[in-house]
Parts: structure tokens; C-alpha cells; sequence
């Protein structure tokens, strides 16, 4: 939307080039680990990536959720990644070689497929990358982050700490609980990435 692009102007432009090297160092840090960490929870692997696999193939392990006689689930969810995947993320690997996903993983590339799948996680983590290093600017913005680790700062806000900024990216960034959750195909990985927005334009006063 436009109100989101705004926030997205507002809260990355600075006068100063610390949020210019912050954004690419955090996003990137979470698209390398994504792919070198194992999966969690079986529910991600049956009931949303298998899914995807067979909304793009035809061809999927069904589970009982998704029988027409039970319809716990929807395919809806997966309906933006889908699109992303099959018109856009796709097309692209087709025509490029796998050199640029090999950095995202340490083991051979042999086929499209696994192409794709190594980078929508690697999308999904840099998503969630994104936000945290907005919902931080945000924080930041009601505290100025050179003041992180002073005192020295007038505090705009008696509810945040002129130490909060700084910690809060470090500990969100070091999490194991974030790393993981940052690129799994999960509603509650999808909840936590826009109560991050939601949090951001709170902070913010949109």
C-alpha cells in the first residue's frame, strides 16, 4: 500500500549511512542462515510446503487437513507465494544459473526446483529481515541510535529507554527463536513478521 511504502521511505532514509549498511548486513544475515538451518516442525514441511509443491507440480503429499472430506485448511495462505513462485521466481532461475543461489546453501544445486525452494525461503527470511530492521528504526526514531549505549539522549518517549534500539537489534538479531521462525512457511512466522509492521507504524505514529 502507499501508507507502507512511506513507512518504508521514512523510516530507512537517515542522515547518516548506519541504516544504509544495517539494512542489507541483517537481511543478509538471515537469507544465509535460513537455508542452513533444519526445519522445525513437520507441519511446515506437510501441511504448507507440500502444498505449494503440488500447487506448482501437481504433484504433493496431501495430508488429512487438506482432504475434501475434512477441509481444515485452506490453500489460500499459499496463494502469494505461489503467484511469486510461478510468474516471477521461476521464470527468472530459468534463465540465470545457480551461482547466486549456491551462496545460499552448502550443498550442490541440481535442479530448478530446489532452486526455487532455497529462495523462497531465502525470501521469506529476508522479509522478516526487513521488518525487524524497521520495527528497530522505529524504535530508534523515538530514540536516536547513537545515544544507544548513553544516557545522554532527551527521551522523546518515558516508555522506551534510550538503550532499547540497540539491544532490542541485537538480541532479535542473535535469536534462535527468531532465526528459525524468520523463514519458516508458517501462519505464526507470517503473524510475527506483520505484528513487526503493525508495531513499526505504532512506534511511528502513522
Amino acid at each position: 500500500t502507499i501508507r507502507t511504502t512511506t513507512i518504508m521511505v521514512s523510516l530507512l532514509s537517515s542522515k547518516t549511512s548506519l541504516w544504509a549498511i544495517l539494512l542489507p548486513l541483517y537481511v543478509g544475515f538471515r537469507m544465509y542462515w535460513v537455508n542452513r538451518l533444519p526445519i522445525m516442525d513437520c507441519d511446515e514441511v506437510y501441511n504448507y510446503w507440500e502444498p505449494l509443491h503440488y500447487m506448482q507440480y501437481k504433484v504433493g503429499f496431501q495430508t488429512w487437513e487438506y482432504a475434501p472430506q475434512y477441509a481444515l485448511r485452506t490453500y489460500v495462505y499459499l496463494l502469494p507465494l505461489h503467484t511469486l513462485q510461478k510468474y516471477i521466481l521461476l521464470p527468472l532461475l530459468e534463465n540465470f544459473n545457480g551461482g547466486m543461489t549456491q551462496l545460499l546453501v552448502d550443498y550442490d544445486i541440481i535442479s530448478t526446483k530446489l532452486q526455487s525452494f532455497v529462495w523462497m525461503r531465502a525470501i521469506i527470511a529476508g522479509c522478516t529481515g526487513l521488518s525487524e530492521v524497521l520495527f528497530v528504526r522505529a524504535l530508534s526514531y523515538r530514540v536516536p541510535f547513537k545515544y544507544a549505549l548513553t544516557q545522554k539522549a532527551t527521551n522523546p518517549s518515558p516508555l522506551i529507554s534510550s538503550s532499547t534500539s540497540f539491544f532490542v537489534a541485537l538480541i532479535m538479531l542473535f535469536s534462535t527463536g527468531m532465526c528459525h521462525a524468520s523463514g519458516a512457511l508458517l501462519p505464526s512466522s507470517t503473524v510475527m513478521t506483520m505484528w513487526l509492521w503493525a508495531a513499526t507504524a505504532y512506534v511511528y505514529q502513522y
